[in-house]
């Protein structure tokens, strides 16, 4: 208990400032009559936040699934192009054979 009253003395100022703002939000709060509480609107703020989150979630899987869709087929199509790199390099190496034997 001393020490606490030890803190308080020296530092009054500062504490007495704390207290004033304390109190002057205390009053501000209470005197606002524009505050209505309403039930509809706080089910609806607490139920929001689990439905953004739900939807991330889900949000974040399927665009997961998407990209290795994506890779899948973009696997496919490069391996489809380097068969018709190889069968050109053929052609070109038939072509090159071709014309020094002519």
């Amino acid at each position: 208990m001393l020490r606490l009253r030890g803190f308080f003395t020296k530092h009054k100022t500062g504490t007495v400032f704390l207290g004033l703002i304390m109190v002057s939000l205390l009053t501000l709060g209470l005197s606002t009559r524009s505050i209505n509480f309403k039930p509809k609107q706080a089910g609806q703020s607490v139920f929001s936040f689990f439905q953004i989150g739900i939807h991330e979630v889900g949000s974040f899987f399927r665009n997961t699934v998407t990209s290795i869709r994506e890779l899948r087929r973009l696997r496919e199509e490069y391996d489809a192009l380097q068969e018709k790199a190889n069968e050109y390099r053929f052609i070109v190496r038939d072509v090159v054979q071709l014309q020094q034997e002519i």
